[in-house]
C-alpha cells in the first residue's frame, strides 16, 4: 500500500472443494461510513480487490448467481487478504 492511500480488501473466491471461481461478484455490503457502491468481479484465478473508506468493520457479500456467503472483514492500516469459499449450491 503505498503512503497516504487507504487500504484495500483483497482475495479469492473459492468454489466447494477448492478451485477458483471466476466471474463471482464481490460487493461491500456494510462499512464504518457512507460510501459509494463498491463491487468487482473475480478474475479467472478467483482474484478480488475492493476499496475501502478506512479503518473499521466491513461485511463482504460473495456470490456467484448460485450461491452466495457474507463475510465480516475487519480493516486496519494495511490491506487486507480474505479467502472466501462459496457454499455447495441449495
Amino acid at each position: 500500500m503505498s503512503a497516504g492511500a487507504t487500504p484495500r480488501i483483497r482475495g479469492h473466491v473459492h468454489a466447494p472443494g477448492g478451485g477458483p471461481t471466476a466471474e463471482a461478484s464481490v460487493m461491500v455490503t456494510q462499512a464504518p461510513a457512507p460510501t459509494p457502491d463498491v463491487a468487482a468481479m473475480t478474475s479467472p484465478e478467483g482474484a478480488f480487490e475492493l476499496e475501502t473508506v478506512g479503518r473499521g468493520s466491513y461485511r463482504v457479500l460473495v456470490t456467484d448467481g448460485h450461491s452466495r456467503v457474507e463475510v465480516p472483514v475487519q480493516v486496519e492500516d494495511e490491506d487486507v487478504e480474505v479467502e472466501v469459499e462459496l457454499p455447495q449450491d441449495a
